[in-house]
């Protein structure tokens, strides 16, 4: 089994700002997955699979905090006025 803080501190590692719109950035993110998958024995037949659901999700985490954020600013933004 992978350790899950593990893969997650690596996805965050490589996350940067724009990192859902850089293909090099997001390749670099498969690469580092597909490693961490074999470095644990995960089956060769599902590590495509299960790549793609880690960067569908680190692409949703993100979506998450970007409104979170444009929620706090926004509320941030009225109290001022």
């Amino acid at each position: 089994m992978i350790p899950c803080n593990e893969l997650a501190e690596s996805i965050k590692k490589k996350a940067t700002l724009d990192w859902t719109q850089r293909e090099t950035v997001r390749a670099d993110m498969r690469r580092t997955v597909r490693r961490l998958l074999a470095k644990y024995g995960y089956p060769p037949d599902a590590q495509e699979t299960a790549t793609q659901l880690v960067i569908k999700q680190a692409e949703l985490m993100a979506i998450g905090r970007f409104e979170m954020e444009a929620k706090r600013m926004n509320k941030t933004v009225y109290k001022k006025n």
